[in-house]
């Protein structure tokens, strides 16, 4: 029976009539390099580690990319756009990864190296980097990495938590001012407290 010849039964029998399928816009992982844009309102979710990072328009949907996860880190943003903004940025950092492959960067550090006071410029570098600018979207906190994969201060908690999380012997703290971060970046370089992880290179 077609689908107007049940909807006028039901219309006989004083019967709700079928509801209309709402269209799928469900955010798609990303797919043979591409990440596809979907017109969805509503809040999104921009999964950075987990079991396949990409952009989610649900809970339910980012729920399933990271619980169980260990180190995995998420994101929720009022609207698509500005999560696949943010992780578009993520991406071209190269602070997007599987939950696998975050596991086996942690097993590869062979390393810790000293960082020396004339680093600090190095370690602001991304203060003013458009991508970290992107993933900060109206964030109103400062992060400071002493020992991680690239000490330094950070506008966004993904990229200090990028750096730190599961790493043994990691540091990091958080600042209500970008002044107090930079003032504890450099005591950690002139104290020899300032660390960088060293991952050992796939042959």
């Amino acid at each position: 029976m077609a689908a107007d010849e049940i909807t006028a039964l039901l219309s006989r029998l004083s019967l709700p009539s079928l509801p209309e399928r709402a269209p799928d816009t469900r955010a798609r992982t990303l797919q043979d390099g591409q990440h596809p844009r979907v017109d969805a309102g509503g809040p999104a979710y921009a999964v950075f580690v987990g079991r396949e990072p990409g952009v989610y328009v649900s809970w339910a949907e980012c729920l399933v990319q990271v619980k169980g996860v260990a180190h995995n880190s998420y994101k929720v943003y009022s609207n698509f756009a500005g999560a696949e903004r943010a992780y578009t940025a993520a991406e071209a950092r190269g602070l997007t990864c599987t939950a696998e492959e975050r596991a086996s960067d942690i097993r590869r550090v062979i390393l810790h190296q000293r960082m020396e006071p004339q680093d600090l410029a190095l370690c602001l570098h991304f203060l003013d980097d458009p991508t970290s600018k992107a993933m900060a979207y109206g964030a109103s906190r400062w992060y400071v990495v002493y020992a991680g994969l690239q000490p330094g201060v950070y506008l966004t908690y993904h990229e200090c938590s990028f750096s730190t999380s599961g790493y043994p012997g990691a540091k990091h703290e958080s600042f209500d001012s970008l002044d107090g971060a930079i003032g504890a970046m450099e005591r950690a370089l002139a104290s020899g407290r300032a660390v960088k992880f060293v991952v050992q290179s796939d042959m």
